[in-house]
């Protein structure tokens, strides 16, 4: 396309368009110099008020703590001899996350601590169930043992 042509097109178009006011600065700046600072703008100030709204708020070390200690209690499945501690620990850390949610960090930290304590507790009452339980073989397998001997020592005697 000419020059020619490029001028009669514009000619025709703006011959359309209402007769605005010409901006003194319209000629001389191109459009992308005056049109980035009009669309950077709001961008920038959305963009800073959706990071600032919506951060997420991070866990704290307790709340680390608890949740590596009731995952190794679900692992070592303390489930099946201390469930209501377990349960309890469970309990605590979603209140320690929601106190958290409300920006409370002081009772975060302080259940997200009572939420450790009690899956230790599920832990060491699985522990001595598990033992007890070892215990109660133990002494089956000796009272059998002491049986045989007996029988075994009267069988033998003339």
């Amino acid at each position: 396309m000419s020059n020619q042509m490029l001028n009669q097109m514009l000619n025709q178009i703006q011959g359309w368009l209402p007769d605005w006011p010409r901006l003194p600065f319209w000629p001389r700046l191109p459009v992308w110099r005056w049109l980035l600072p009009v669309i950077a703008l709001p961008v920038l100030v959305l963009t800073g008020a959706a990071a600032c709204s919506s951060s997420p708020l991070a866990t704290t070390d307790e709340m680390n703590r608890a949740e590596r200690t009731i995952a190794r209690a679900e692992q070592d499945r303390v489930g099946q001899y201390a469930a209501s501690e377990l349960a309890e620990a469970r309990q605590k850390l979603q209140a320690s996350r929601s106190a958290l949610l409300q920006r409370d960090a002081v009772n975060a930290d302080r259940y997200a601590m009572q939420a450790t304590l009690d899956a230790e507790l599920a832990v060491a009452r699985a522990d001595l169930a598990q033992a007890n339980s070892v215990n109660d073989e133990m002494k089956t397998s000796l009272g059998i043992l002491q049986q045989e001997m007996l029988r075994n020592t009267q069988g033998n005697q003339p």
